[in-house]
């Protein structure tokens, strides 16, 4: 399943179990979204620039909440704290997403998830949604592989749905022309399974390692 979605009713993350439906009308209401941020009596988010500063109404950027019930801070760590509360107390969550005119937000991923290839930032969330699109994908993860060449490579990791037989080659091929060349994986990689952590996540790190196992990249070229 992919990690983008649609969330509704302030339902953000299942951490934040204090925002209720309060932060939206639950029926008949208008939700009013510009460049500042969503408001409610106990809470306010928006999506902010490398600066601090809100973006425009559809512009990818990373989520930041306000509210009297967040946390304040991490026990005996006033570096890390200082480093993700600002001085007005807004919480920098990490996470990338995108406001819609509407009122909806979606989320697309955490920043340190981000693959930048050739300069351009790529969302695996994007990736794997549309990779999850063909029959035989059962789970897709979309990982970053270290190359001198572009600074870091697309690769796509997938498990297939039972009864399906498709090469790796035959994924990257059904794909050439179905999805921008900006965000097309150079690398397909068929796993039985991936492997996961002591949260039930896929270890990200760890698949990144076997990935890059089976990937013969080549050296960079020796200057004398």
């Amino acid at each position: 399943m992919s990690y983008e979605k649609c969330v509704r009713k302030a339902q953000l993350r299942k951490e934040w179990k204090f925002m209720t439906a309060n932060l939206f009308p639950s029926s008949g209401g208008h939700r009013q979204v510009n460049n500042d941020c969503l408001k409610s009596n106990i809470f306010q988010l928006q999506v902010v620039d490398d600066e601090g500063y809100p973006v425009e109404v559809g512009e990818k950027r990373e989520i930041w909440i306000r509210s009297p019930v967040a946390f304040r801070g991490y026990y005996g760590n006033i570096e890390k704290t200082k480093q993700t509360i600002t001085e007005n107390g807004w919480i920098k969550t990490g996470d990338i997403g995108k406001l819609s005119a509407d009122g909806y937000l979606t989320m697309l991923g955490r920043i340190k998830e981000i693959i930048i290839r050739n300069g351009f930032n790529i969302h695996p969330s994007e990736v794997e949604s549309l990779v999850i699109t063909h029959p035989a994908v059962n789970i897709a993860q979309v990982i970053p592989i270290l190359d001198y060449r572009v600074g870091e490579d697309v690769c796509a990791c997938v498990t297939l749905n039972e009864g399906f037989n498709v090469t790796e080659e035959e994924l990257k091929t059904f794909f050439e022309g179905k999805m921008s060349d900006l965000i097309q994986p150079s690398y397909f990689l068929i796993f039985d399974s991936f492997p996961a952590g002591a949260s039930g996540k896929v270890d990200r790190k760890k698949l990144q390692e076997m990935a890059i196992g089976r990937i013969k990249l080549p050296e960079m070229p020796y200057e004398k």
